[in-house]
């Protein structure tokens, strides 16, 4: 992931004309990045754009990067995968694209840990794997020394990190406080 950041930034601030996938074809950089505008998007759509941009360049670059191809992903990546995916279908509200990929990278879990074409399958339907992610103007600034995969990761931290308490909060009910530790865990 760490070795990611400067690629998917320099792509991103070199073309900033990418069509965006995930705001249903409104120009990214169309609005200011605080407020709603008639012809953007507002902060929180911004937000939740650049976290599913971030979660989808690190699902279709990190995962295999360090084993060999055709390979499956060991037992213990397999599992910390899945609850980071948990933690994901949690969090993000079941209307936002990131639930939805998440949802479907639940389903074909086996499809997605036998190998990289699997993974890159599912991903596929998610977004143009020849064009990569594409970030709103509130991660790319306009400027080519912004770092926008590092921003939607912090954007996609952020959301977990809140949709977590939020969501158990709604479905529980303040009777009982969700567990920060195993957030975290899963996260790391």
């Amino acid at each position: 992931v760490k070795g990611q950041s400067s690629a998917y930034a320099s792509e991103a601030a070199n073309n900033p004309q990418l069509s965006d996938n995930f705001n249903h074809g409104r120009a990214a950089d169309a609005t200011p990045s605080f407020g709603v505008g008639s012809l953007g998007i507002s902060h929180s759509e911004q937000l939740f754009q650049d976290a599913t941009s971030s979660f989808l360049a690190t699902l279709s670059s990190s995962i295999y990067s360090k084993h060999p191809q055709s390979s499956s992903l060991p037992p213990k990546e397999s599992q910390e995968l899945a609850e980071f995916i948990d933690l994901i279908r949690w969090a993000f509200p079941p209307e936002t694209k990131v639930h939805t990929l998440a949802e479907d990278l639940k389903q074909e879990f086996r499809s997605i840990t036998s190998n990289e074409e699997g993974l890159l399958k599912v991903l596929s339907r998610h977004m143009d794997l020849r064009e990569g992610a594409t970030w709103s103007k509130r991660c790319t600034g306009g400027n080519s020394n912004e770092d926008p995969y590092s921003c939607g990761i912090w954007s996609l931290l952020h959301i977990i990190s809140i949709g977590v308490a939020e969501r158990h909060s709604s479905v529980v009910g303040d009777s009982e406080r969700v567990s920060v530790q195993h957030a975290g865990q899963s996260i790391q």
